[in-house]
């Protein structure tokens, strides 16, 4: 009886079995179908994709024909437009042509009344030719008498021009003298107003405003002063002159005599500016040395420092070096 039941047992088993193998065989072919139809929706996909870049270029294209196109219609109206322009031309010359036609036949007639003038002109040339003949017969006789008259007037111009060049010669000379004259006392002015103690308001000073226009267009300064005094923070500083413009300010320091010394210690003066004078911190300061006759090393010195020397000209104070002036 038990082995009865479990041969029933195993029986069921078996074919419980079978149709499990059954089941997974089914279960592969569907996922085999599957697999292919995946592999076709990819390839689906391609063409799709491909058809999709082909569509996309027949859109660029037609887009770039349709630009082409404008273009062509662009052009064909200018031509258009140049081929009436060209008519319009035609016609006026044509109608030029037709007034020069008109004119060259009023010249034509012009041209005969002149030809019976030239035949009357012709006799009177003849007639005129017998009179200038006796002309020249009576210039002749006066031409002895004009050579003649042309040496006499030779000679008193050769006196004339020889008395000029001296006269020229000895106004030169006075002009030389004068230029002359004009610097020693210009040098001896300078000299006793050194020695007096008043060089920058006697000579340094009235120069000032000259050159800050002239160098810099400060035509009308915002404040020009002497001997200015400044006291800030417990110290104080001097200085001989100022001139305020809208952009800089021209420091000046005058001496007597101008060493290389003099052109580190105005740098100096320039660099606390700012400090010594806010309200004009952002204006810039430009040194400006001045004194009758500086060494030609000090004014080297000067250029090389990007600061300005003044120095006795013919007649006044001048800068003797504007390239300092150039914005470093």
């Amino acid at each position: 009886m038990a082995n009865a039941v479990l041969r029933q047992e195993v029986d069921e088993l078996r074919e419980y079995m079978k149709e499990l193998s059954y089941q997974a065989m089914r279960t592969e072919m569907a996922l085999a179908r599957m697999a292919e139809g995946m592999q076709e929706y990819r390839e689906q996909g391609a063409r799709t994709d491909a058809a999709v870049a082909r569509l996309s270029e027949g859109v660029q294209e037609y887009r770039e024909q349709g630009a082409r196109t404008d273009a062509a219609v662009a052009r064909l109206t200018e031509g258009v437009q140049e081929y009436r322009e060209q008519g319009a031309r035609t016609d006026a010359a044509v109608a030029r042509l037709t007034e020069g036609m008109q004119e060259y036949k009023e010249q034509g007639a012009r041209t005969d009344a002149a030809v019976a003038r030239l035949t009357e002109g012709m006799q009177e040339y003849k007639e005129q030719g017998a009179r200038t003949d006796a002309a020249v017969a009576r210039f002749t006789e006066g031409a002895q008498e004009s050579r003649e008259q042309v040496a006499r007037t030779v000679a008193e111009v050769a006196r004339l021009s020889k008395e000029m060049r001296e006269f020229k010669n000895e106004m030169r000379a006075d002009r030389e003298e004068s230029a002359r004259e004009r610097q020693r006392m210009n040098k001896q002015w300078g000299e006793l107003a050194n020695r007096l103690g008043t060089l920058v308001e006697d000579i340094v000073a009235p120069n000032l405003p000259r050159i800050a226009a002239g160098l810099f267009g400060c035509a009308t300064p915002d404040l020009f002063a002497l001997r200015v005094v400044r006291h800030f923070g417990g110290e104080t500083r001097e200085y001989d002159a100022i001139v305020v413009c809208p952009a800089l300010v021209l420091i000046n320091e005058t001496k007597s005599r101008l060493l290389e010394i003099h052109v580190d210690r105005i740098l100096d003066k320039l660099g606390e500016f700012p400090r010594v004078f806010p309200e004009f911190a952002d204006r810039r300061p430009i040194g400006i040395l001045a004194s009758l006759y500086p060494d030609a090393s000090v004014v080297r010195r000067a250029t090389r420092k990007g600061v300005l020397v003044m120095g006795m000209g013919d007649e006044t104070m001048i800068v003797l070096n504007p390239e300092a002036a150039a914005e470093r």
